[in-house]
């Protein structure tokens, strides 16, 4: 998706969130795609603590969320609340999402785990960065594998594993018709970014 000027500088400064221009939508059969759309199944998990172990108050909702575009500016990318969409009818719990997501037949991003909690009349919100790609496939049915966030230090690690031998089966019986094929996610390049900034242009 190329952005007109006008919507690149209301993006850029946080007036046009990227998720009022796509969804997501989780399926339970092949048969649910249009020509121009695929499946991505895998898990997002948090291993070693909890995401209301980083929140004030009471955790009242958190969930993963894509997109096929990232703000970007002067080279650097500008993550921000809005930034991703979530999965209809999905949320992160119990330390982790397992997706069944229709996308596009494009390049998409899991921008992060988006939180958000209450106290008193307060709320509260916090984006976990994963910042992992999804590179566009033929296959109607992809394995993106096991993205784990780790708490390290005063940062998280992402780490994408490929867990296709001992969850391949059960992940793709979650969507009927499913023939799963691997297209692991990787971490988000340089030149990715570049790709985005062009597009921004």
């Amino acid at each position: 998706m190329i952005f007109s000027r006008l919507a690149q500088v209301l993006l850029l400064l946080g007036l046009l969130p990227l998720s009022a221009c796509t969804s997501f939508r989780n399926i339970a059969s092949i048969s649910e795609l249009s020509s121009d759309e695929s499946v991505l199944v895998g898990k997002v998990v948090m291993e070693g603590a909890d995401v209301s172990d980083f929140m004030i108050g009471k955790l009242v909702s958190a969930d993963v969320q894509l997109a096929y575009e990232l703000p970007v500016k002067n080279g650097k990318l500008k993550l921000q609340r809005g930034t991703g969409r979530s999965v209809q009818g999905a949320s992160f719990s119990k330390g982790q999402e397992v997706l069944r997501v229709a996308v596009k037949r494009q390049k998409v991003y899991l921008v992060g785990i988006h939180a958000g909690s209450t106290i008193v009349l307060v709320h509260n919100f916090r984006l976990f960065p994963i910042l992992v790609t999804i590179d566009p496939s033929k296959n109607a049915c992809n394995y993106i594998g096991t993205i784990a966030l780790t708490k390290s230090g005063d940062k998280f690690k992402v780490e994408v594993r490929d867990e296709f031998a001992q969850d391949g089966k059960k992940l793709s019986e979650l969507v009927e018709g499913c023939e799963l094929k691997k297209n692991l996610a990787r971490k988000t390049s340089k030149s990715d970014i570049r790709e985005l900034a062009n597009q921004q242009q």
